[in-house]
Formats: C-alpha cells, sequence, structure tokens
C-alpha cells in the first residue's frame, strides 16, 4: 500500500485515479492487452515476466464473472427512488410503489435504508428526501 500511496503524486489522487481507470480499459485488458502501447510495461512484473498464466486480472473488478440482471434488482429500484427524490420528497408510504415493489414494502424499506445508510438519502417529516 505504501508503494501505490507513494506513486499518486501530491494533489492529484483524482487524475491518477482517473488515469489508472483508462489504463485498464483501453490498454491492459483481459483478453487483448496492448503491452505495446502501455506506458508502464517497462516496470510491469507481468508483462517482463512474459505475461504467463495466472493472469492479474483473473478475480479482480469486471473480470470475476458476469453482473446480475438489473431487471428486477436492489440496484433498478435504488435509482428509481433516488431519480423520484430529484423532483421532491418521498412519503413513506410511497416508497414502495416508487421503488417498483408494491407487493413487497419490505424490500422497498430495505432498499431505502440502504439509500439512507449511504448517504444518498434521509427521512424527513414522514418522507424520503435528499440529504441537506
Amino acid at each position: 500500500q505504501q508503494l501505490a500511496d507513494g506513486a499518486v503524486p501530491e494533489g492529484q489522487g483524482w487524475l491518477w485515479n482517473q488515469s489508472t481507470i483508462e489504463l485498464g480499459a483501453r490498454v491492459c485488458r483481459k483478453h487483448t492487452p496492448a503491452c505495446d502501447a502501455c506506458p508502464v510495461a517497462a516496470t510491469c512484473a507481468w508483462h517482463l515476466g512474459g505475461c504467463r498464466a495466472p493472469d492479474p486480472a483473473d478475480g479482480s473488478a469486471g473480470t470475476s464473472g458476469p453482473q446480475t440482471r438489473f431487471e428486477g434488482s436492489d440496484r433498478q429500484g435504488r435509482g428509481r427512488l433516488v431519480d423520484a427524490l430529484r423532483t421532491g420528497p418521498v412519503p413513506l408510504e410511497r416508497v414502495p410503489d416508487v421503488a417498483g415493489w408494491p407487493g413487497d414494502p419490505d424490500r422497498a424499506q430495505r432498499v431505502a435504508h440502504g439509500l439512507m445508510a449511504d448517504g444518498l438519502a434521509e427521512e424527513s417529516d414522514g418522507a424520503l428526501v435528499l440529504p441537506r
């Protein structure tokens, strides 16, 4: 962790993060790595080792398996709630309808509580609202 932290230029954490994401998306890809275009190939242990198995990307985000379905997921309900909150408060009794689960109020409340725990919503006067 110290080595990784030391590589980040002072005050440039956001730019470093975005650059690292871009490098992974465009150059250091799972099935088609572009090592010849990589700005860090000269210091990449995997590249210097002959790119042999196991690929260090195995098991990392985006390569560990397909993402679960969005349709009907908690993510979809969260998105519906956040979208509704952009236009104003959502009365707590309407949360199940707005989330898309009128027959499952427990699930809707669990998702609403997750939004509050993540700081994306709060409860005020019997309604779910955007944080102040």
